[in-house]
């Protein structure tokens, strides 16, 4: 047998495993990017969610705050009446 036939036969059998080896490695990177996609997608909806509550929150808070105010004014006009008329 002659050896330069089988050096070109193994050259290009090392060739295709480093080639397989590279496209396998490229595929299981891009697995990996995958996930981490899919695991930003769901913590981005997850803060999403918790911001409309937060906004959700922040509305309601300006209501209670609205209807305090309009309270805290109709005890203050009627103190300042009750003074008024107690002068």
């Amino acid at each position: 047998m002659d050896l330069t036939v089988y050096d070109e036969d193994m050259k290009r059998h090392i060739e295709r495993v480093e080639a397989y080896s590279y496209c396998d490695g490229i595929m299981r990177w891009d697995e990996v990017m995958w996930e981490q996609v899919v695991a930003l997608r769901a913590e981005n909806e997850k803060q999403e969610k918790h911001m409309r509550q937060l906004q959700g929150d922040i509305v309601q808070n300006k209501r209670e705050i609205e209807h305090l105010k309009a309270q805290l004014d109709h005890l203050l006009n009627k103190n300042l009446r009750e003074l008024t008329l107690g002068l």
